[in-house]
């Protein structure tokens, strides 16, 4: 088996053996960024804000560095996940560590994404969407007489969900949906990191010790 393979193969077993220690319910996530999140104005603008495509169709926004792209998705996906933390357990999730989802997973290689009813993803010529993949353990307990698992439903099905991940990107969506073959869906997740030279380190996980910049608005 190459090391790559062992790698996820290691890291499946890790979350099945958490939700045996604690049972609850893998989600399959994909965050959608914003088609113009990885540009920046470089004079006197909000830089955590993506440009519109006017600016960016005139020159007067820039492209960022690969690395710094990288590092604002990561920062988008990591103030996304304490929204949600806020949103399951309240303004005190922190007293909630060891009882907070696990996430594992890994920014993808830009795709052409399709357009829905509701979808702000227009295709335009060209246009690429940056997302990521994660496959979210949600455990199964209740907090004030509902459980986790029916809070996350709900903010699935009432829009919020989305809504928090566009606070970071307007034009941009998030799925869930069930998994139903974890070794399988976790490797999917993980595609593009297999390739690259270190894939740990473009891996990403849930919780995170690593600083978030502020939220937008």
């Amino acid at each position: 088996m190459s090391r790559d393979r062992l790698l996820l193969t290691e890291l499946s077993e890790w979350l099945h053996a958490q939700s045996r220690k604690q049972p609850g319910r893998f989600v399959f996530l994909t965050p959608v960024f914003d088609r113009y999140r990885k540009y920046y104005l470089p004079h006197g603008s909000d830089t955590n804000l993506s440009p519109s495509r006017n600016e960016v169709r005139n020159g007067l926004a820039l492209a960022m560095p690969a690395s710094d792209a990288k590092a604002a998705f990561i920062g988008d996906l990591e103030q996304f996940y304490c929204f949600l933390l806020r949103e399951l357990f309240g303004s005190r999730y922190y007293r909630h560590f060891e009882r907070q989802p696990l996430g594992l997973g890994a920014l993808d290689e830009p795709r052409y994404k399709g357009t829905s009813k509701r979808s702000p993803l227009a295709r335009h010529v060209g246009d690429k969407f940056d997302h990521a993949h994660f496959v979210l353990l949600l455990p199964e307990i209740e907090l004030r007489g509902r459980s986790l698992v029916e809070r996350f439903v709900e903010l699935v099905e009432t829009g919020r969900l989305q809504d928090l991940w566009r606070r970071l990107n307007p034009e941009g969506e998030i799925h869930a949906s069930g998994v139903f073959h974890l070794p399988g869906t976790l490797d999917y997740a993980c595609k593009t990191a297999k390739i690259q030279a270190v894939p740990a380190d473009e891996l990403l996980l849930w919780p995170t010790a690593v600083p978030r910049r502020p939220a937008r608005g």
